[in-house]
């Protein structure tokens, strides 16, 4: 395939963009019209007649390159906030600092099957510290923690993280956890799955994605500083959250016991998590090759796909999907039955995952408000489905006991996995 140059790079990867919004509009419109129109106009906007307004003038507010005018002639907004609408005729005056936010993303399910009614909404505020003090930083936190408070009236969960951008490239922030004393530090982890999973809601994108897969620290800064000599891109309007090479072996341990933790909760989640670290694990000796690659791959790097790995259109491309084929395959084609035996379960953990919380009872396939019909599709033809599908499409109304075997299996795969991930992480860093 013929390479690409960073304009064409550009506009596949906004391509894809926009059909993982088209795809989360698809699967619940009035929630994806808060998230994707309203939000991102209450963070650039400070006023007293809209949620996350703050008394304080010198509250931080603003997206950098975001275009406010779509949002106020969106129904939802009018329908919302009549009187804003309407002193909106007035020109607003020009700020007189700075846009607080670089970029605006979602991580997570997202604009993916793995999406369902109970999702919530987590949002990567990528920000510049230095530029807003800490005084800046609480008042910006301020606004933040209003809007949530106001999306979750409106019957939508939704997170804020302000991430400095200085150490996210360096891999030196705080991950955002809600349970700080249970959480562990899985920055490298984390920095994958913002990567892997993320949408730009606004501001810039990342230049992670203009940068070719696979390279080391030295080599991505290299390559960065090339295109910025030959103009090949204008660094200003992307934001450079750096790259992903190694991981450190305590940072797999200490996923694994959050992991376990999380699984009383979400043990079709935990699952998948563990199935993605063992994948990991076991590229060892050949480094570690982070599943965002190979997202990176198919969005903006088609040319360099390997054997065997088909190019997609942008808007065909699902994060989830990818990595429920990637970890099957991985588990059908182990070297050992000890590992082979986990296929069928993570096949139908994967199932599960994507049933959550779907409107209408799981026996039926079709509906205007049903999603399983796609979801069947989509699963068949990437050859994920479980072989039992149509006794797991009536989960929910399992007998007692057969849910109580089927945990067994659950809890069993954990263990089994963490000790082997734990033998697996003895002996250094895993480099990439």
């Amino acid at each position: 395939m013929k390479t690409m140059v960073p304009s064409d790079k550009l506009a596949r990867y906004r391509q894809y963009n926009a059909g993982r919004i088209a795809r989360a509009v698809r699967l619940n419109q009035r929630k994806s019209e808060i998230i994707f129109t309203l939000v991102p106009y209450l963070l650039h906007r400070n006023q007293p007649d809209l949620p996350g307004y703050v008394a304080d003038p010198a509250c931080p507010r603003g997206i950098i390159a975001y275009d406010s005018a779509s949002a106020k002639s969106s129904r939802l907004f009018q329908q919302l906030f009549p009187s804003a609408r309407a002193g909106g005729s007035k020109k607003a005056p020009r700020p007189t600092r700075p846009c607080a936010i670089h970029s605006l993303k979602t991580i997570g399910s997202m604009g993916t099957i793995a999406q369902s009614e109970k999702s919530d909404c987590d949002f990567w505020v990528s920000v510049d510290y230095g530029q807003l003090g800490s005084g800046g930083l609480q008042l910006l936190q301020q606004k933040c923690g209003a809007i949530e408070a106001w999306a979750e009236a409106m019957g939508v969960e939704t997170h804020f993280f302000l991430m400095d951008i200085a150490q996210t490239r360096s891999n030196s922030f705080t991950p955002p956890v809600a349970d700080k004393a249970a959480a562990c530090e899985q920055k490298v982890l984390l920095k994958d799955e913002l990567f892997r999973t993320h949408i730009l809601v606004a501001g810039k994108p990342l230049l992670w994605w203009l940068i070719p897969p696979g390279l080391n620290e030295e080599q991505y800064r290299i390559e960065v500083l090339r295109l910025d000599r030959e103009q090949s891109i204008n660094r200003a309007d992307f934001v450079d959250l750096g790259c992903i090479t190694g991981i450190p072996p305590g940072e797999i341990l200490d996923a694994c016991l959050w992991q376990m933790n999380k699984a009383l909760a979400s043990p079709f989640k935990s699952v998948i998590k563990f199935a993605y670290l063992e994948l990991l694990l076991q590229q060892e000796g050949d480094g570690v090759h982070f599943f965002s690659d190979k997202v990176k791959r198919l969005v903006t790097y088609p040319e360099k796909l390997g054997p065997g790995e088909a190019s997609l259109a942008p808007e065909q491309i699902d994060p989830y999907l990818l990595l429920a084929r990637e970890v099957t395959t991985f588990y059908e084609n182990s070297a050992t039955s000890l590992t082979r035996q986990w296929a069928d379960l993570i096949r139908e953990c994967f199932f599960l995952k994507t049933l959550e919380d779907l409107k209408g009872p799981a026996s039926k396939v079709s509906g205007p408000h049903n999603n399983l019909r796609e979801i069947m599709e989509q699963m068949t033809a990437w050859d994920i489905l479980p072989k039992d599908r149509q006794r797991f499409l009536n989960f929910r109304h399992w007998q007692n006991q057969e849910k109580q075997a089927f945990a067994g299996r659950v809890n069993e795969y954990l263990l089994q996995t963490y000790r082997r991930l734990s033998r697996s992480t003895r002996g250094g860093d895993l480099a990439a």
